[in-house]
């Protein structure tokens, strides 16, 4: 763990790159974005989902903006993407394929890279870590959980693939594929 928080959180601020085009956008719409319930869902020019700058709205409300509130915030996501990712998928997986998984997820390029840019797109990952979590969670080896307990557990993995809508356009194929 120490070393996926220290890939994400080192040199974090530093300027390899002034930020991106997009990023300014997305800072902008997360600033002053009005988040009234009579406001459409989709932001900016493209009708992106608004997960994201739901999330990193709230950000800028308990931090100030800054370059390290610009960044944390998807260093925090590619953080939780890679610390996600051996309880999602050791349901599916023996022992030490999720823990092979958990490995490529914390130190390979894209869930890396996705901690250093600050765009709509860097939810997905961690959100299907999440959902992936709870399908394992749901799903027992006799099929289904049953009774209360299960119907509950359905139910909340359904609220969750709904939910899903809101991190970003592509989400429709992941949603297709869950049971």
């Amino acid at each position: 763990a120490g070393c996926f928080f220290g890939s994400r959180f080192f040199d974090l601020t530093t300027l390899s790159g002034w930020p991106l085009n997009d990023e300014a956008w997305i800072h902008h719409l997360s600033l002053y974005g009005s988040f009234a319930p009579g406001d459409p869902l989709l932001m900016a020019g493209v009708k992106l989902p608004p997960l994201f700058f739901w999330g990193q709205g709230l950000i800028y409300r308990c931090i100030e903006p800054s370059l390290a509130a610009l960044w944390g915030f998807p260093a925090t996501l590619s953080l939780a993407a890679a610390l996600l990712s051996y309880p999602a998928v050791r349901p599916f997986l023996g022992h030490s394929m999720a823990l092979l998984f958990c490995l490529g997820m914390g130190t390979s390029f894209w869930p890396m890279y996705i901690g250093r840019i600050s765009v709509s797109p860097v939810i997905l990952l961690p959100y299907e870590m999440l959902l992936l979590w709870v399908w394992g969670r749901t799903k027992s080896d006799k099929g289904i959980s049953e009774g209360i307990e299960g119907w509950g557990r359905c139910s909340f993995l359904g609220a969750l693939t709904g939910i899903g809508f809101y991190t970003f356009t592509s989400w429709a194929s992941v949603a297709d594929r869950t049971p």
